[in-house]
């Protein structure tokens, strides 16, 4: 392939920088920058360089009309022509004028249109309000009916926070019982000792030492008759109940004596005799060897 020529190379460098080209001369017509000027993509470009190039005018309409193909929506409807070839730019300009008036007009209608759609929904929305922000108005009565101003939030920081932790941790304690707060290990130790004896059994014990027996007590309204029983007898004194208990336990023991006695005398089979319990082996001490005697 032989180097090409010199025009050649001059269109391919003209191409190349064709966003800086703005002025062709006035010594060649248009069908000479022909191929270059099919590579502007800017409508405002073009008009620069028919306004300092005159002799463009009137011959570029194929390059205004590839324009408004691309940028004026539905040309295809309407092709419409200017009358005078030169007017192709002012042409231009008037349908790309009304083509954005009527975009604009297109979307305030979407936004009118979504606008509505928007305060429809929020009407049919439910709105949830917190129980602190409902004014309660009997008690702004009882204040007269003025509220002043607020103080501000205190200004939430860590220490605060943790304050407020501790705080909540501290007071769920303090409600709960103080079993709970106990550790497993001292409930196991408890669970089976007894902290305070039942108060029969105190009564007992006391009636016991005293030598007194057990008797019920029976809670009903005392007829005339009864009361005059009871003051006309006369009260057992605490020494003679205790001598009454002193008698009452030396005969349980004679008539044990005499149980045991008795059984002895029959030939009956005596009372088995307690087995030795033999001492546990240690596994760490030696063993012991055993002598016969």
């Amino acid at each position: 392939m032989g180097v090409g020529s010199l025009l050649s190379m001059a269109r391919r460098c003209a191409i190349r920088h064709i966003d800086t080209l703005y002025d062709v001369g006035t010594t060649h017509p248009y069908s000479f920058w022909r191929p270059i000027l099919l590579k502007v993509d800017d409508p405002a470009q073009l008009l620069t360089i028919e306004t300092n190039c005159p002799q463009l005018r009137g011959h570029t309409g194929e390059l205004w009309e590839r324009f408004i193909q691309r940028d004026i929506p539905r040309w295809a409807t309407k092709q419409q022509e200017p009358a005078d070839p030169k007017n192709w730019a002012k042409f231009y300009q008037y349908l790309k004028k009304n083509s954005d008036a009527e975009q604009a007009a297109q979307e305030q209608a979407l936004k009118e249109t979504m606008r509505k759609l928007n305060d429809a929904k929020r009407k049919n929305t439910t709105t949830i309000i917190e129980a602190k922000t409902i004014v309660n108005p009997v008690k702004h009565r009882r204040l007269g009916g003025v509220t002043g101003p607020r103080a501000p939030p205190a200004a939430k920081n860590a220490k605060t926070a943790l304050d407020k932790l501790k705080r909540s941790v501290y007071d769920a304690r303090q409600g709960q019982p103080k079993a709970a707060m106990l550790p497993n290990k001292l409930l196991e130790e408890r669970k089976g000792r007894v902290a305070k004896a039942p108060k029969s059994m105190v009564e007992d014990r006391k009636r016991i030492q005293l030598g007194a027996p057990r008797t019920k007590t029976w809670t009903s309204q005392a007829t005339p008759t009864t009361a005059t029983n009871v003051s006309s007898t006369p009260r057992t004194t605490d020494k003679a109940v205790m001598e009454q208990g002193a008698r009452e336990k030396a005969a349980k023991e004679q008539a044990a004596r005499e149980a045991r006695l008795r059984a002895l005398t029959a030939g009956g089979a005596s009372a088995p005799m307690k087995k030795r319990k033999r001492p546990e082996v240690d596994p760490f001490m030696p063993a012991v060897k055993r002598t016969k005697s």
